[in-house]
């Protein structure tokens, strides 16, 4: 039987890369994103392999219904990439009560949505979970006060997974991520990206914790 993986962000980046690369290895792909501009044509692109769902992950109700839908075109969720992004704030002097909520709700509280909407699947498969982060869970950027919090809070909700019968990653990705097939100096492929994801996936027993982009 195949696996059925379900990709919560699915953006025009790493979410499409994500979402070829699992498919590709054989996995039936559920999409979650807010709207199906990119999705809709990944969807028809890879026909019965893909779902899009439109789904908010900051909304429990959503994220539920969709997850159920992806259950029942395909099988119990045995992986999930918690890939979903927020705005990325700005110094101390502009951060506010409701910013601090915002990037909180689609890191953190996204995550926990996710995974609690699929814990039945991970428990019972010993499945896998995946969260795309960055450095500033460990190393704060004074000009980023929002994303610094919610990457420490989202890496420690990663972490408090520890004693789940399911493996789950943080992966620290410490430079922008560029498209396939891009020149931009200085960043890390999302091709090269998605490779070590699977890599993850295929681990009987990953890190709970992985840098890329250090090289």
């Amino acid at each position: 039987m195949r696996r059925t993986a379900v990709i919560a962000g699915v953006g025009s980046r790493l979410g499409e890369v994500l979402v070829r690369k699992l498919a590709t290895e054989g996995c039936q792909v559920g999409m979650l994103a807010r709207s199906d501009r990119v999705t809709g044509a990944l969807a028809d692109e890879l026909g019965d392999r893909a779902l899009a769902v439109e789904a908010d992950v900051t909304d429990p109700s959503e994220v539920s219904n969709g997850i159920d839908r992806v259950r029942e075109a395909f099988s119990p969720v045995e992986v999930l990439v918690h890939n979903a992004s927020a705005p990325g704030g700005g110094p101390i002097d502009d951060t506010t009560i409701g910013s601090l909520r915002e990037t909180w709700a689609a890191r953190a509280g996204g995550l926990v949505n996710c995974v609690r909407a699929c814990l039945p699947d991970l428990r019972d498969v010993e499945g896998t979970v995946l969260v795309s982060g960055t450095n500033y869970a460990a190393d704060p950027d004074p000009r980023r006060v929002e994303w610094a919090s919610a990457a420490a809070a989202t890496r420690g909700v990663t972490r408090a997974l520890s004693e789940e019968p399911f493996d789950a990653t943080y992966v620290v990705i410490s430079r922008a991520v560029s498209p396939p097939e891009s020149e931009w100096s200085g960043a890390i492929s999302a091709d090269i990206v998605a490779e070590r994801y699977w890599r993850l996936v295929e681990n009987d027993d990953p890190p709970a914790e992985i840098a890329l982009g250090t090289e």
